[in-house]
C-alpha cells in the first residue's frame, strides 16, 4: 500500500475574492477564465496521481459544500479514499489531525501531503518530485513544509527563515530557524535583501504519527476532539460525517500556530513550481491568460 496520502483541505470560503467567491460557492469551485478546463479543486485532486505512487486522496470539506465536492470528483474521474465532512469550521490543525488518524488506520507509516484546494501550481511534475523528496524527510520523523523563494517583497504571506541543512539530504532540506508573520513593506524588503527567507506556502508533508504526537503534546484538546469526532463519525451516502459535538469541542486554530511554530521537528524544503495562493484579485490577475 502507498504510504503517501494526499490530503486536500477544502473548508475555506475564499472571502478575499468576494463577490465572485462566496461562502456557499468559494473559489476552489469556480472557473475564473474562459477556457479554464478545471477548477482549483479539480486540479488539486489530480496533482498527486495514484499511478505515480500516491494513495487516493482524503478530502476534508465543509458540510455545506459536499455536493459541489462530489460533482468535482465525478468530473475528475477520481475515487478518493474518503470525503470527510466538517460539521463546523475549526481551521487546519484539527482537520489535519482527523486526516492523520484516518491514514494511520490504513498504514502505520503514513505520510500526509497536505494541500489547500484553492492554490495554483504550474509545474505538476516538479511538484510530485518535491513531495516525494519531502516524504523521505518526513519518514525520518519530521514535519516538512514547502518554502517558496520570494520574487517580490510580498506583504500578504508569512515568511520562513531557513536554518541549517539537515544531515543526509545533500543540502535539499533545512531546519526552520523561525517563522515571521505577514510583514509590512519595509520588513518584507529587508527579508528579500537578507536572503534565506521563503514564503510559507501552506503545503505540508507530514509524518502522520509525529504530527499526532506533537498535537498531543502542544494542543491535547485538538487530538481528543479529532479522535472522538472520527470514532463517532457516520457514513452518509459516501461521505464520512464527523460527529458535530466532538469536533466543535476542538480549539479553532491553524497548524502553523498549533504545531509548526512550536515544534522542534519542523523542516523546510524550497520549492519552485510556479505556486500562487490566488488570495486576492491582484494574484488572480497575475495568473490570468
Amino acid at each position: 500500500m502507498n504510504a503517501i496520502f494526499p490530503v486536500i483541505l477544502s473548508g475555506g470560503s475564499g472571502t478575499r475574492l468576494w463577490p465572485l467567491s462566496r461562502a456557499m460557492y468559494p473559489k476552489q469551485f469556480i472557473r475564473f477564465f474562459s477556457g479554464q478546463d478545471t477548477t482549483f479543486l479539480g486540479a488539486a485532486m489530480a496533482r498527486l496521481k495514484t499511478d505515480a505512487g500516491f494513495a487516493p486522496p482524503i478530502l476534508l470539506c465543509n458540510n455545506d459544500h459536499r455536493f459541489l465536492v462530489r460533482e468535482e470528483i465525478e468530473r475528475a474521474g477520481i475515487k478518493p479514499r474518503a470525503i470527510i465532512l466538517e460539521p463546523v469550521g475549526r481551521n487546519t490543525a484539527p482537520a489535519i489531525a482527523v486526516a492523520a488518524l484516518a491514514a494511520l488506520r490504513e498504514n502505520p507509516g503514513a505520510i500526509l501531503a497536505v494541500m489547500p484546494s484553492d492554490h495554483v501550481v504550474k509545474d505538476d511534475v516538479k511538484f510530485m518530485e518535491g513531495v516525494k523528496r519531502a516524504a523521505k524527510v518526513a519518514a525520518t520523523g519530521k514535519l516538512v513544509l514547502f518554502g517558496i523563494k520570494p520574487t517580490e517583497a510580498h506583504t500578504g504571506y508569512g515568511y520562513i527563515k531557513q536554518g541549517a541543512p539537515l544531515e543526509g539530504f545533500n543540502g535539499g532540506a533545512f531546519k526552520v530557524e523561525s517563522f515571521a508573520e505577514k510583514p509590512d513593506k519595509e520588513k518584507a524588503e529587508s527579508y528579500l535583501a537578507a536572503g534565506g527567507y521563503y514564503w510559507n506556502s501552506g503545503i505540508f508533508v507530514l509524518n502522520a504519527r509525529t504530527y499526532l504526537e506533537e498535537v498531543a503534546r502542544l494542543e491535547p484538546a485538538i487530538l481528543e476532539a479529532a479522535r472522538s469526532a472520527l470514532a463517532k463519525a457516520t457514513d452518509d451516502l459516501g461521505f464520512l460525517r464527523l460527529d458535530k459535538t466532538s469536533f466543535a469541542a476542538s480549539p479553532n486554530i491553524s497548524i502553523d500556530y498549533a504545531v509548526m511554530e512550536k515544534t522542534i521537528t519542523a523542516a523546510m524544503l524550497p520549492l519552485d513550481v510556479g505556486w500562487n495562493d490566488v488570495g486576492s484579485w491582484s494574484s488572480l490577475w497575475d495568473i490570468a491568460p
